[in-house]
C-alpha cells in the first residue's frame, strides 16, 4: 500500500516515543513480574530499574517497532513506503468459502455471490469487541492482510493507547523451529520464548516473566501473521495451529488475531474464533490507492486515471482488486505512460507475479505442487486447460469434487512410462493451488471457479492459442458462441495472442455466412458488397449494417479495425449482434423486396461518398 510519511497516524506513533511512554502501564506489569520471580531475579529486576527502568524499555520496544514496521514493500517502489492511515479496508463479515449455497442455484445466477457480499470498515468491525476478541483474517495474495497488522501494530504506538502490541511472523518462528536445537520449538513453551525474542532490545533481566504478567492483565494484542506461510510439509502447519488455539484458551483475557490466505480455511481447527475475509478493492479505494501511488507527479496521475477509467479497460480493472495486482498495473502504466491495448500482456505479468515472483521477492519457500507442475508453463497450462473446458460447458463454477478430479486427470495425463510414480492426493493439491496463487478459489462452501471472470477469459485464451492447431479455433468460433456475449472476451484476447490471425479469420467467416445463410435480404447486401474491391468488401458489409444503428460509432470502429485486430474482432462480434437485430427488424417492419432493393441502391450511392472516405483512412 502506498503510504503518506507525514500521515498522522506515524507522526502520533513517533511523537510518543520522544515524549512518553503513553498508557502502557508497564511499570505495573513489570512491578508484578518482579514480585512473581524468585529471590535472585527479583534483585536483578531491581537493579536494571534502577540503570533502565520501565519507561525507558518501553520507549525502546515502541521504537522498535516503528522502524520495524511503520513501512512496508511494493513491488515496483526501490525503497520502503510508509504504513498510512487514510487507505480504508473493508472486510467481509462473512468468508465466501463459508457461504452455503446450491450448485445448481448458483449456475442459474452466480452474481448472487457478489450481491449477497457483506462489507464492513475492516477498523471498525475491529472495534466490535465480540467479534474481534478471535479474529482470523483471511484474504487472496497480495490483499493487504499483514500490511493491515503493521498498521494495527503502528496505530497502538500513539500515546493514548493502552495495548502493548505483539505481532509475530509465523514463517520466522517455523523456520527457527527447525534449527538445530532450538529455544523456539511449536509449543506453548517455544512460542513464549519466541515472543520473547520481540523484546530482545528492552534488555529484560527475565523477559518471560514480564511477558506473562502482561499476557494475564490482557493489555496486549498478539497478532499472528502469514498461517498460509507455514509449509505442511511435517505437520508444521498443523502444529502451528493447535498451538495458537492452546495459547488463545490459556490467556483468554488477550485479543489474538491471526492472517492466512483463504484457502487455507480449510484446515483452520481454531475454537471460539470468528474468520472474516479481506473484501476485493472497490472504485474509490482503487482510485485513493492510484492517488497515493503516483504522489508527486499529479500529471502522470491524471492520466492514468483516465486511462483506467476507459470502458476498454473493464478487465483490468476487475484484475486490480487486491493492493499487489493494482501496484503491478500502476507500475506498467508508470514505465510504458499507458494501459496495453493487448489485455493478455497484463494478465501475462500478473500472473507471472502470482505464480513465480511475489513469494520470492518476499523470500517465502512454498510446498511444491506436484513434481509434474513444477514450472510456470506446466501451471498455466493447467489452468488453461480448466478455464477452456468449463466455457465449452458454460459454467463459471464447479463443485469442489469436480474440479479435484479435473486436476487429478491432468497430471495423471502428464504422466509417462518414463515418469516416477508419485502419490497423488487431490485434496492436497487443491490446496495448495488455492492459497499460494488466488486463481482458482472457493466462491462459496464446497463451490469453486477463477477468481475473477476475466482470470477464467484469459487462460480460455490462452488454452486456444497453445492449442490452435487442435481445432480449438473450430470450436471457439462456432455460430452460436458467435452470437454469444461469454466468449466475446475470449475471441478478442485469442486473436490478439495469435502470431499469425489469418486462420481465425477465415473460420470466423466461414462461420459467420453460416449464419445469415437464409437470411434473402442479407444475401442481396452481401452481393452489393462484394462488388466492392476483395480487400474491403467484408469490411464494408459489416460496417454497412452498422451503420444502420450508429454511423458514427461504426466509423470510428472501422479507423481501429485497420489498425488492430483486436479490436476489429471486437468489433465482428458487434455487427454480428447488430445483424441479427437488424435482420428482424428489418424483417418485421418491411417484407417488400422490392422496396428493400430501392432503399438499398439509395442508400448505396450515400454510403459510396462516406466509404470513399472513411475506409480510406481505415485501411491507409
Amino acid at each position: 500500500m502506498q503510504i503518506d510519511p507525514t500521515t498522522s497516524l506515524i507522526a502520533s506513533a513517533v511523537t510518543t516515543t520522544m515524549t512518553s511512554v503513553g498508557k502502557w502501564a508497564w511499570d505495573k506489569w513489570g512491578a508484578e513480574a518482579s514480585k512473581a520471580a524468585g529471590a535472585g531475579a527479583k534483585s536483578q529486576f531491581e537493579q536494571w530499574r534502577k540503570n533502565k527502568g520501565w519507561e525507558n524499555a518501553a520507549q525502546d520496544y515502541r521504537r522498535h517497532l516503528i522502524n520495524e514496521y511503520s513501512s512496508t514493500k511494493l513491488i515496483g517502489k526501490a525503497n520502503p513506503v510508509p504504513i498510512f492511515d487514510s487507505f480504508v479496508l473493508h472486510m467481509l463479515e462473512e468468508p465466501a468459502a463459508m457461504r452455503l449455497y446450491g450448485y445448481q442455484d448458483l449456475r442459474q445466477d452466480p452474481n448472487r455471490l457478489r450481491r449477497d457480499e457483506k462489507r464492513e470498515n475492516a477498523l471498525r468491525l475491529l472495534g466490535q469487541s465480540s467479534k474481534s476478541h478471535r479474529l482470523v483474517i483471511l484474504g487472496k495474495p497480495g490483499a493487504g492482510k499483514s500490511t493491515f497488522l503493521k498498521y494495527l501494530t503502528i496505530r497502538e504506538c500513539r500515546a493514548d493507547s493502552v495495548i502493548t502490541p505483539i505481532l509475530l511472523i509465523l514463517r520466522e518462528w517455523a523456520r527457527a523451529s527447525q534449527q538445530k536445537d532450538s529455544p523456539t520449538p511449536l509449543t506453548l513453551q517455544g512460542l513464549m520464548a519466541f515472543i520473547a525474542q520481540q523484546f530482545d532490545t528492552c534488555g529484560f533481566p527475565d523477559a518471560q516473566a514480564f511477558i506473562e504478567a502482561l499476557l494475564r492483565s490482557g493489555s496486549c494484542m498478539v497478532m499472528f501473521d502469514g498461517l498460509d506461510e507455514v509449509n505442511l510439509e511435517g505437520q508444521q502447519r498443523d502444529t502451528v495451529i493447535a498451538t495458537v488455539g492452546e495459547f488463545a484458551r490459556k490467556y483468554a483475557d488477550v485479543q489474538v488475531l491471526m492472517t492466512s490466505r483463504t484457502a487455507a480455511l480449510s484446515s483452520l481447527r481454531l475454537d471460539r474464533f470468528n474468520f472474516v475475509e479481506l473484501a476485493d478493492l472497490n472504485e474509490t479505494q482503487q482510485a485513493d490507492f492510484a492517488q497515493k501511488w503516483f504522489e508527486g507527479n499529479p500529471e502522470l496521475h491524471t492520466q492514468f486515471t483516465t486511462t483506467f477509467a476507459k470502458p476498454e479497460h473493464k478487465s483490468v480493472r476487475q484484475l486490480a482488486g487486491t493492493p499487489l495486482l493494482l501496484s503491478l498495473i500502476c507500475l506498467s502504466f508508470e514505465i510504458d505512460k499507458k494501459l496495453s491495448s493487448r489485455k493478455h500482456e497484463v494478465y501475462r505479468k500478473a500472473m507471472e507475479q502470482l505464480l513465480v515472483e511475489w513469494d520470492g521477492w518476499r523470500g517465502i519457500l512454498r510446498d511444491p505442487w506436484h513434481p509434474l507442475l513444477q514450472d510456470f508453463d506446466r501451471k498455466t497450462q493447467l489452468f488453461s486447460q480448466l478455464a477452456f473446458e468449463m466455457f465449452c460447458e458454460g459454467d463459471i463454477l464447479l463443485e469442489k469434487h469436480d474440479l479435484r478430479e479435473r486436476i487429478g486427470n491432468y497430471v495423471r495425463r502428464l504422466q509417462t512410462t518414463n515418469t516416477p510414480a508419485q502419490t497423488l492426493d487431490t485434496n492436497v493439491l487443491l490446496d495448495k493451488i488455492e492459497s499460494q496463487t488466488g486463481i482458482v478459489i472457493e466462491r462459496a462452501h464446497q463451490i469453486c471457479g477463477f477468481a475473477h471472470l476475466s482470470l477464467q477469459e484469459y487462460f480460455a485464451a490462452r488454452y486456444v492459442r497453445e492449442n490452435a492447431k487442435m481445432r480449438t479455433l473450430q470450436m471457439l468460433l462456432q455460430p452460436a458462441n458467435l452470437m454469444d456475449d461469454r466468449w466475446r472476451e475470449v475471441l478478442s484476447m485469442a486473436s490478439s495472442m495469435l502470431g499469425d490471425a489469418e486462420d481465425l479469420c477465415l473460420v470466423w467467416l466461414d462461420n459467420a455466412e453460416k449464419l445469415i445463410a437464409n437470411h434473402i435480404i442479407i444475401h442481396h447486401l452481401l452481393a452489393w458488397a462484394q462488388q466492392k474491391p476483395a480487400n474491403t468488401s467484408y469490411v464494408a458489409f459489416y460496417i454497412y449494417l452498422s451503420l444502420d444503428l450508429d454511423r458514427d460509432r461504426a466509423r470510428d470502429l472501422a479507423r481501429d479495425l485497420a489498425r488492430d485486430l483486436d479490436r476489429a474482432l471486437d468489433l465482428a462480434l458487434d455487427l454480428d449482434r447488430a445483424l441479427a437485430l437488424d435482420l428482424d427488424r428489418a424483417l418485421a417492419l418491411d417484407r417488400d423486396i422490392d422496396r428493400a432493393r430501392a432503399l438499398d441502391r439509395d442508400f448505396a450511392r450515400a454510403l459510396a461518398r462516406a466509404l470513399a472516405r472513411d475506409l480510406a483512412l481505415a485501411l491507409a
